[in-house]
């Protein structure tokens, strides 16, 4: 019964049966006895079964790290956690229009005079995407990790989940990313289709569900470029980039780990036709020189309707792929699982503690745009002279 009562949150999925007892009357101070059972047994099969609220606060996993919450404190602090979220004066009226119901019994449950119920406990949460654990242990910070949610297992059904993210955020005006990445970022291998095309091979056959089937596969362009819906959803995903204000931060390894790829395919014999390898050597000088020219620009690209960017040079960033995204809807940091999987919190205080790393790496960074021209030709001297250098080790 409590198990498939219970099944409703995403967490208890991992959680034992026989714990689950424990939390579910922790967390909603359920009377112990009515919970488990009217018999006080304190062992069954080796299991201890408590008897009291104390004995309980012992057992819970949560023991140590909250204090026990009475139900008007967890529905306080939910409310707290929403509030973080949108306007406190929306709060009202919205409530209202999700749980349908009147002014009245709004201003109850915002009293705690009413209790929420379970039901508008999960439309609240889900509403607006506040972690349970979040309501009973503030300091928790859970993530998500979109693609094992939805298990796509096709590469356009892989970046539909971005894009879904992308959407969302251009609804809202003065909305921003913040980008740090040791790596070219996802957005402008997708505007050059013979380097996306590489990197999705790359994916595909290393780190993605469809490994298998490309195992024994060698890479080619037309295996992706003939694809119209991946062509679509790709040209999709970069207007609506560069659509939304960003800043980030780059350094010269960024093509480091796409160049090592083409090194690593060329030696292994994975390219059907071994000229490709100067087309992508091509395609990344072409990348780099639209780079420069974005960033005298000002702008994520030449359209109108471009929005601003701004770019700072870091050579002592060494800490993988992260993303910041903000809305007045909400915040949400993306860190790198393995590319392009990212590991997603909504957490407030996630978002704060990366928002003040992002802010000290700027302070120990070079900006490169406008005037800032002596700046920006020794970055892009260096990554140009790092693919000058890969081309005469791989080609000559």
């Amino acid at each position: 019964m409590f198990y498939l009562f219970f099944c409703c949150f995403d967490e208890i999925k991992v959680v034992p049966n026989r714990r689950l007892k424990q939390e579910f009357a922790y967390l909603f101070s359920i009377n112990v006895e009515i919970l488990f059972s009217k018999k006080k047994k304190k062992k069954k099969d080796g299991i201890f079964i408590p008897e009291n609220r104390e004995q309980l606060k012992k057992t819970s996993s949560f023991s140590g790290k909250i204090q026990c919450m009475n139900p008007q404190d967890v529905q306080k602090q939910l409310f707290s956690l929403i509030e973080l979220k949108i306007k406190p004066r929306k709060l009202s009226a919205e409530l209202g229009q999700l749980l349908s119901i009147a002014p009245s019994a709004v201003y109850r449950r915002l009293s705690g005079e009413t209790l929420l119920n379970l039901e508008e406990i999960l439309i609240l949460t889900r509403h607006y995407d506040v972690p349970f654990e979040q309501i009973t242990n503030p300091k928790a910070i859970s993530f998500e990790l979109p693609t094992l949610m939805s298990s796509p297992r096709k590469l356009t059904e892989f970046l539909k989940v971005i894009e879904n993210d992308l959407i969302e955020l251009h609804q809202y005006p003065n909305s921003m990313i913040r980008f740090a990445a040791l790596e070219v970022p996802i957005f402008y291998y997708l505007s050059a289709p013979t380097l996306a095309a590489f990197k999705f091979f790359m994916w595909q056959r290393t780190i993605m569900p469809l490994r298998n089937s490309f195992m024994f596969n060698k890479f080619s362009f037309s295996d992706f470029t003939s694809e119209a819906l991946l062509q679509s959803r790709m040209q999709s995903m970069v207007d609506l980039y560069n659509r939304v204000e960003s800043e980030e931060i780059w350094n010269t390894n960024m093509f480091d780990i796409t160049l090592n790829q083409m090194r690593y395919c060329l030696h292994a014999g994975l390219f059907q036709d071994t000229n490709d390898v100067k087309i992508l050597i091509d395609s990344s000088r072409q990348l780099i020189a639209h780079f420069e020219k974005l960033v005298a620009h000002g702008k994520k690209s030449f359209d109108d309707n471009a929005a601003p960017i701004h770019i700072w040079y870091n050579e002592l960033f060494q800490n993988g792929m992260f993303i910041l995204s903000e809305s007045p809807h909400k915040t949400m940091v993306y860190n790198a699982f393995d590319v392009p999987n990212f590991m997603v919190s909504s957490h407030a205080e996630m978002y704060r503690v990366g928002y003040n790393f992002f802010n000290r790496m700027k302070s120990f960074s070079l900006d490169i745009m406008g005037v800032n021209e002596i700046n920006r030709h020794r970055f892009f001297d260096r990554l140009y002279r790092k693919i000058d250098i890969f081309e005469k080790e791989l080609l000559v």
